[in-house]
């Protein structure tokens, strides 16, 4: 079709395992993340280094990264949206102790793209 060329949208499985390996790891500044949450990073890296029962939560996370990493900016805003609306997203890990948040989306590669997460109230 001459109004829609194919593009090549696709992401090298070597480029979705380096997204992967950063953004199922709790980063410093945070050092007593909540226990579930913990809990989930540590099923998201078993997820990246066994290629296996990805859930809609890591795919989601490994596309945003990949939109990053191309230098894409990402903005994602609503209800709760840094946790996810049934707590499955965790895009920006809380310390338990010091109140410090981080978001791994934001620490892709040096040259990335923005990423925002913009929390409404809840109604």
């Amino acid at each position: 079709n001459i109004f829609s060329p194919v593009q090549d949208t696709g992401v090298s499985l070597d480029e979705l395992r380096r997204i992967g390996k950063v953004i199922s790891t709790i980063p410093l500044p945070v050092s007593q993340p909540h226990r579930k949450i913990k809990e989930i990073y540590e099923q998201r890296a078993k997820m990246v280094a066994t290629g296996e029962n990805l859930d809609w939560a890591m795919a989601e996370q490994l596309a945003f990264g990949s939109l990053l990493s191309e230098n894409i900016h990402v903005r994602i805003s609503g209800q709760d949206v840094e946790r996810g609306t049934f707590s499955h997203r965790h895009a920006v890990v809380h310390d338990q102790v010091s109140g410090e948040k981080v978001m791994p989306l934001s620490m892709i590669g040096s040259d990335q793209a923005a990423f925002m997460a913009c929390n409404s109230s809840l109604s």
